[in-house]
């Protein structure tokens, strides 16, 4: 018996110098050039649906490179980071010749802060922050057993203001916000174009009222389509972030779907969308509000940047490879006009086909 053994044992040794010799099958070369070509083109090898349960905020060694030219203008930098819309708005007021951004930038400022009088669900009552009450009230709710509590408290300060302050008493109705945006896209703003492509959309839902019944659908015609693409190829971040905000507007009409026919997940496509605008220029670094934001509220403090951010709170692991890939398709659109991977389908999208829309209650 123990020489059988010393024989099996013998051979085992035997067969696994040959295996060794002979180098990895056909399947393991396989893998290991799929693995070698994936980092070669700087995407990461895939891994076991367990290696999330490994993975963290802020390890990586550097962010990711924006890519090329910053394309965010000095007023649209300045309107991100903006504690102060009031005096933005009143200086831009003063032009007698203003830009298409410019006016833009009017608009925006007016729908964020000022009471739209026609809009029943738009009052002057907005939910802010700003002041040393607000703090008070914020680290009174703040346990101080929170491991990361100064981290908070500090991220809390840094948004701790009201960027509509001194707008309390300015009214303005839908229609001369509508007006300025018309202008501002007849003059050529890709974010103003995506504005009124919207205010189309809102005007097949409005009722006998002049109200919008958000349960209504909309049909999008071949022209509102080949508009949305020209707005989304612009490569202007806050335009590309609007336009895309819009396809659940009219996904009972068309919807987007990959070469697969899968159709496109909206709520990946949209955090694709603001890592795009990154990579066009605008703030997503440790200290912008969305990250500050997050820190504070829900105590996500440890992310490097939105990516990171995204990646790690914000997605689960199926979607950040969704928004990835979707990030690296609309750059293409960006950059080289290339909409290969991305195809308007006519009819409603598999999320709404199953959906009759009920009337409204009386």
């Amino acid at each position: 018996m123990k020489k059988a053994l010393a024989g099996i044992a013998l051979a085992a040794i035997v067969l696994l110098a040959v295996i060794a010799l002979r180098g990895p099958t056909e399947e393991g070369k396989s893998a290991a050039a799929m693995n070698a070509a994936e980092q070669a083109s700087g995407r990461p090898a895939k891994a076991s649906s367990e290696s999330v349960l490994a993975i963290a905020p802020g390890v990586r060694r550097a962010p990711v490179a924006a890519g090329g030219k910053s394309r965010m203008t000095p007023l649209m930098a300045e309107f991100v980071v903006s504690h102060d819309d009031k005096a933005i708005y009143e200086r831009l007021k003063k032009l007698s010749n203003p830009t298409a951004e410019e006016l833009y930038v009017m608009a925006a400022i007016l729908e964020r802060c000022a009471d739209i009088t026609d809009q029943k669900w738009r009052t002057s009552q907005r939910w802010h922050l700003g002041g040393d009450e607000a703090k008070a009230r914020f680290e009174k709710s703040l346990s101080s057993k929170v491991p990361n509590r100064d981290k908070r408290v500090a991220a809390f300060d840094a948004i701790n203001y009201d960027e509509c302050a001194g707008f309390d008493n300015l009214k303005v109705t839908e229609k001369e916000v509508r007006a300025i945006h018309e202008r501002a896209a007849a003059a050529g703003d890709p974010k103003s174009r995506a504005a009124v492509l919207k205010y189309q959309f809102e005007d097949q839902r409005r009722d006998a009222k002049g109200e919008v019944d958000w349960s209504k659908p909309v049909e999008v015609s071949d022209a509102q389509l080949q508009e949305w693409k020209q707005i989304v190829g612009s490569g202007d971040p806050r335009a590309v972030m609007d336009a895309i905000s819009q396809l659940g507007t009219f996904a009972n009409s068309a919807h987007l779907r990959d070469p697969d026919e899968q159709p496109v997940e909206m709520m990946s496509m949209w955090l694709a969308s603001m890592l795009v605008a990154c990579d066009l220029g605008r703030d997503c670094g440790a200290n912008s509000r969305y990250l500050m934001q997050g820190c504070a509220m829900e105590g996500h403090c440890d992310a490097a940047d939105l990516r990171d951010y995204l990646f790690f709170y914000a997605a689960a692991p199926g979607s950040s490879q969704r928004v990835d890939e979707y990030r690296y398709r609309l750059l293409g659109v960006i950059d080289r006009g290339d909409w290969s991977f991305f195809n308007f389908t006519r009819g409603p999208a598999p999320s709404m086909a199953g959906y009759d829309r009920s009337p409204r209650s009386p």
